[in-house]
């Protein structure tokens, strides 16, 4: 169920928002539980989402996180990072891929949604370290993805995701490389990670959302 007042705000944020982008955010907040992500996230001053795309969930932790000083978006695709620059936030900086790989940047909280599934496993791995290295001590880090299991949600968020990749070409990306919870704590461990568990996030919703939180 969509918050509307939440939608409107969103909407807001953006400088002259076309009738895509509007659709854009009205659907991902139909089908993405941004309330429960949020519901685990701790306490911070300061947090940055790699693969934040048009910033949709930044302005949704602005919206309902004001204690947060910084809020820092990373994306590969440039179309989405000048959508995600055109909304109005001091508190939310935008870097490309380039950008934040030359700067040493430290944060609270990095959270990964629904981007992990369209690297190779190298790319994985390498970005889970260097986002141990980013994250001060105590730190978390947070993958929202989706699971292979029930069969039936996992189909359906398959069509959806070779339509939105391979066809119209909305996500960047050309392959997909699906997670098991044993894979990602057994390569969370390796790298250093503590105190990893799995989350549900799935109820009501027809795709196997999960959440993996894990502690520097």
């Amino acid at each position: 169920m969509i918050n509307l007042k939440i939608y409107i705000k969103l909407i807001k944020r953006y400088n002259s928002p076309s009738l895509w982008l509007r659709f854009y955010i009205f659907v991902r907040l139909l089908v993405c539980p941004f309330d429960k992500i949020l519901y685990f996230l701790p306490k911070m001053k300061t947090l940055i989402d790699v693969g934040c795309g048009s910033g949709l969930w930044l302005n949704f932790l602005a919206l309902k996180q004001k204690n947060i000083d910084l809020l820092m978006g990373v994306d590969i695709d440039g179309r989405k990072l000048k959508l995600a620059r055109s909304s109005k936030n001091k508190k939310i900086k935008y870097l490309d891929l380039k950008e934040y790989g030359n700067q040493k940047i430290s944060t609270d909280c990095i959270t990964l949604i629904d981007v992990v599934y369209l690297l190779s496993k190298d790319e994985q791995k390498k970005l889970f370290q260097d986002c141990f290295q980013r994250l001060n001590d105590g730190g978390g880090l947070f993958i929202k993805d989706v699971l292979t299991e029930p069969y039936w949600k996992f189909l359906f968020n398959y069509m959806q995701e070779f339509i939105s990749v391979r066809v119209l070409h909305i996500t960047y990306g050309q392959k997909f490389f699906w997670l098991t919870e044993n894979y990602l704590i057994n390569i969370l461990s390796h790298i250093g990670f503590k105190e990893i568990r799995i989350e549900r996030i799935d109820r009501w919703y027809p795709y196997p959302h999960f959440l993996c939180i894990a502690k520097k």
